[in-house]
């Protein structure tokens, strides 16, 4: 866990939350055009939509680096449907909700800043997305980086309200980036991202308690397939809620499911290497293949 923002941090935070809504910039901006903001703390990048051209969702959206550029363009491209984005989205996200939907934390600053909001759309909510796990409150890091977000952000509305043609470089594939020079100030170029990527990272196993298992079982013929689903519900225990998930191991020659493990996000991608040996153990026999879908 990183540190908690301080009074500092939400103040600036705040201060230009509530100015990005007064400027409405969803009133001519698109959730299609992208631009780019570089932490001027950490150097990591962060790809921004202004969502509520359609009257439904009044936001900035700030996704960060090349895994959050990912999640965001299979949002964009319809790859991912509403559940699926929420399990996937890397991002920080300032949004303007109902006072319905703050909780006692998001309540608990805005009576010690001396905040006063009325009415439908007008509560100012952050929260930060990462994979796996339940949408939840800033770290110190991301509420200082999701103000300069929304400071630099106000800067592209404006001047896309003055050019509807700002967002559109020469190179199809470059985006507008504003960045912090060596003097404090910001500054905007084009840079062309580094490939999002797309293929699923074969997950890591024990080579040692492979090998053994190998000595100790049969092959069979045709492949193994390892698919990793979701499961509904939040699990609670202590920290961050989080999305637990069940993999599953498939023999793809007979069709049948040969067994199942429960992953926490925090095992990553070895927790389907484990739940593979695991199945090896049970059974007393591997496969020629196996493949994974993540």
């Amino acid at each position: 866990m990183g540190s908690k923002p301080t009074f500092e941090d939400w103040f600036n935070l705040y201060e230009q939350a509530v100015a990005f809504k007064q400027l409405a910039p969803w009133r001519w901006m698109l959730d299609s055009q992208v631009f780019a903001v570089q932490d001027p703390a950490s150097g990591a990048m962060g790809y921004c939509v202004v969502m509520g051209a359609l009257g439904e969702m009044f936001a900035l959206g700030v996704y960060r680096g090349q895994r959050g550029l990912r999640s965001l363009l299979e949002i964009q491209t319809g790859q991912a449907d509403a559940d699926a984005a929420m399990l996937s989205q890397d991002c920080l996200m300032a949004s303007f909700e109902d006072r319905s939907a703050l909780g006692q934390p998001d309540l608990k600053v805005v009576r010690e800043l001396g905040y006063r909001f009325r009415g439908r759309n007008e509560w100012p909510l952050f929260r930060s997305y990462v994979p796996n796990y339940a949408p939840w409150y800033l770290e110190q890091d991301e509420a200082r980086f999701l103000a300069a977000a929304l400071e630099q952000g106000a800067v592209v509305a404006n001047s896309v309200l003055k050019d509807p043609n700002h967002l559109r470089g020469a190179l199809a594939a470059a985006v507008l980036t504003r960045r912090q020079d060596a003097k404090g100030g910001w500054a905007e170029d084009w840079v062309v991202p580094e490939a999002a990527g797309g293929g699923v990272e074969a997950p890591p196993v024990d080579e040692v308690r492979l090998q053994r298992l190998r000595r100790a079982s049969k092959p069979v013929s045709g492949p193994w397939e390892l698919h990793r689903t979701p499961l509904p519900g939040i699990i609670e225990d202590g920290g961050r809620p989080y999305y637990i998930q069940a993999v599953l191991c498939m023999d793809l020659t007979q069709g049948v499911i040969l067994g199942f493990e429960l992953v926490k996000p925090d095992q990553g991608a070895g927790g389907a290497g484990d739940a593979l040996l695991g199945i090896i153990e049970k059974h007393g026999v591997y496969p020629t293949t196996s493949n994974s879908d993540g």
